[in-house]
């Protein structure tokens, strides 16, 4: 059995070719123009043969129904294709609207359930357009959480709202915030990246209080590895967090 998992994002569309404990990735901008000669390329390379896609199970979810339909014809005919809504994700809940969430905090949430150890919380954050930082309970239930503006995007709204702020389009994947910058870049890159960094702190503290046990710590996104590596407190980098959690939603169905 294989798996085709696709997230349709905000920004991007990421797709995941999982056979066994073999994973293979591919992202693809937003703009539908430069999808096809990749797209073509990475079927080929991953999937290949007719008699493969017929033994592959196709999953999707989706933030915008109009990408999907585009990219739907380039699929093969395949064991089964299964688009998730919010209230079919196998994760129990605590929010006042299940289907206003979004797709991908969830599937982020049911990874980090799908991995901790019993009897301990999570703390999920996805650090892409926004950064999100979603809570799970000791016993695997997504709580809600709270959404901030990304790094990029903080930055890119310092830039566009005031008169002589540059414009700084990339925090680079080494880079390491201290408390003080010493030009204007400086002091913009290290206020978003330790803004990133700080609310993750906070929510550890706040989480442990709830719960009497520090959370393990999830990140995921674009500036996911940049905040892992200027955090204070232990975090686990898992790429495309999302994906991740699609495949064990993936699996769940076929054994019900």
């Amino acid at each position: 059995m294989s798996y085709l998992l696709i997230d349709i994002g905000n920004s991007a569309v990421k797709l995941d070719y999982a056979v066994g404990t073999e994973q293979t990735f591919l992202t693809l901008p937003r703009s539908i123009a430069d999808w096809e000669k990749p797209l073509e390329n990475w079927f080929d390379s991953v999937i290949g043969l007719t008699s493969n896609w017929s033994q592959c199970q196709v999953h999707v979810s989706s933030v915008c129904p109009e990408l999907w339909e585009r990219l739907r014809p380039l699929l093969k005919p395949s064991l089964g294709l299964k688009v998730w809504n919010d209230l079919e994700i196998p994760i129990e809940t605590d929010v006042d609207d299940k289907t206003a969430v979004g797709s991908d905090r969830l599937f982020a949430a049911l990874y980090a359930a799908s991995v901790k150890s019993q009897n301990r919380s999570a703390l999920v954050s996805n650090i892409g357009t926004a950064q999100t930082v979603d809570v799970v309970s000791p016993d695997g239930k997504y709580l809600g959480g709270q959404i901030i503006p990304g790094v990029h995007i903080a930055l890119e709204a310092l830039h566009k709202k005031t008169a002589f702020l540059p414009k700084i389009s990339m925090v680079p994947e080494d880079f390491h915030a201290s408390a003080c910058g010493k030009n204007t870049r400086q002091a913009m890159e290290f206020g978003a990246v330790n803004m990133a960094c700080g609310i993750l702190e906070r929510m550890k503290r706040l989480v442990k209080e709830e719960f009497n046990s520090t959370p393990l710590i999830f990140v995921s996104g674009g500036a996911g590895e940049v905040i892992c590596n200027n955090m204070g407190i232990k975090a686990i980098y898992v790429e495309n967090m999302t994906l991740q959690g699609m495949l064990v939603a993936a699996k769940m169905s076929e054994q019900n």
